[in-house]
């Protein structure tokens, strides 16, 4: 158990700065591609799609920024180091949600303007 939790705090500081890279730019491709596709078609679920987009950077910053400087600085006990990924990866799984949900958004607006 504590070797997974050390090579978490480990590969971290390597991975969220090069995830980040990715993923802001990702998010915020999304964004505008669901804005303006909401500007072209005027169809409400794009903006959903969208919102789901300002609502993954926003919980990122807010909710997950504790959890993410902790494993990016410190050199915690065991036992903090535990109860910070297992806090982490609980938070991240509301990303995995968001995400989910715009998708379903998306394939919404797609359906509803095929049809």
């Amino acid at each position: 158990d504590g070797k997974i939790f050390k090579a978490i705090s480990g590969g971290f500081p390597v991975w969220w700065p090069n995830g980040a890279k990715l993923m802001i730019p990702l998010v915020t491709a999304g964004f505008v591609l669901n804005t303006a596709a909401f500007a072209l078609s005027k169809n409400k679920y794009w903006v959903a799609g969208a919102g789901t987009q300002v609502a993954i950077m926003a919980w990122t910053g807010a909710v997950m920024g504790n959890s993410i400087k902790s494993l990016m600085n410190g050199q915690p006990s065991a036992s903090e180091l535990r109860d910070t990924v297992k806090t982490f990866v609980s938070l991240h799984f509301a990303r995995v949600w968001m995400a989910a949900i715009g998708v379903i958004f998306g394939s919404a607006a797609a359906v509803s303007m095929s049809a």
